[in-house]
């Protein structure tokens, strides 16, 4: 699962090139490619059904979430923790939410990624019961 790992770093070094080049994101375009990159991840991993795909499914979500602003941020020279005015839902929260939206993030991609790595919890089996 490493290789959705280094998807995050990739896309914000991008995009500061871009941010940086006075160019605006266009969410939708990206949220397409995540979209896309994300299912090739899948595509290469074991998935007999649905719980395991979303399961993963979220891992991503939690990584990207760690990841991808924190290090744009950091590209561009700003505060770790810097919300932009133009940015996504979550830089709209107020930062005690924000921070707790982060907490949540990093147990959950901590939580599911040990799940999906452990060969003894199956999530198949949890739907055949």
């Amino acid at each position: 699962m490493i290789e959705w790992i280094l998807y995050p770093f990739l896309e914000a070094y991008i995009q500061s090139k871009f941010i940086k080049a006075g160019y605006k994101p266009n969410y939708l375009l990206l949220f397409f490619i995540r979209g896309v990159y994300s299912t090739l991840h899948i595509l290469t991993l074991d998935i007999s059904c649905i719980l395991q795909y979303l399961s993963v499914v979220l891992w991503q979500a939690c990584v990207f979430t760690l990841i991808f602003d924190p290090f744009l941020n950091f590209l561009r020279g700003l505060k770790w923790n810097y919300k932009g005015k133009n940015s996504g839902w979550i830089d709209s929260l107020p930062y005690n939410k924000y921070y707790a939206f982060e907490i949540v993030a990093l147990f959950g991609a901590i939580i599911l990624f040990i799940l999906n790595q452990h060969e003894r919890f199956d999530f198949c089996s949890i739907l055949s019961r």
